[in-house]
């Protein structure tokens, strides 16, 4: 293949690992509740969905290391094949889809970072939170009471669970 082909597919490439990325990020997003609920059921669903979309994006990532690999092979880059080297090399007429498709690459992944960091920090707050909790009140866990949405006593939790649930 000719070296436009091969920017063009590794600019694909690019997109398809940004869209992965995208996903993850607004599934991370939209299960942020379930991790801070610390409750078994949603926690593993949650993962399980987590899961999938990181598989989703080490696929794209490894097809845009395949295709930067190509061009790199194409253009006689020695050395890494990093995107940046692989720009420095290209025609001028050929770099900004390459730079855009980088930088949205480069984007979509600090806000997974900034995301998953952010989810980390709820979960462990929230366990901690409990705990303490649990601790001022002298509970055991036989004794902490569990309440619906409408925060009426539905009961205690000997298994686990949330004091209160609410959504953001």
């Amino acid at each position: 293949m000719s070296a436009p082909e091969l920017t063009r597919d590794l600019v694909d490439a690019l997109a398809a690992e940004t869209s992965a990325l995208d996903q993850l990020r607004q599934a991370m997003v939209e299960r942020r509740v379930e991790f801070a609920a610390l409750r078994a059921s949603t926690c593993d669903r949650a993962l399980h969905n987590m899961a999938l979309r990181a598989t989703a994006v080490g696929t794209a990532a490894a097809r845009r290391e395949s295709a930067a690999a190509d061009l790199a092979t194409a253009l006689q880059v020695r050395g890494s094949m990093s995107v940046c080297k692989i720009l420095a090399r290209l025609p001028e007429d050929a770099r900004p889809q390459l730079q855009a498709a980088r930088d949205a690459a480069r984007r979509a992944a600090i806000a997974v970072r900034a995301e998953a960091r952010l989810g980390a920090r709820l979960a462990e707050n929230a366990k901690h939170s409990r705990t303490s909790v649990l601790r001022a009140l002298g509970a055991t866990q036989d004794e902490v009471p569990v309440y619906d949405r409408n925060a009426r006593r539905v009961g205690t939790s000997p298994v686990g669970g949330v004091i209160v649930r609410g959504t953001v």
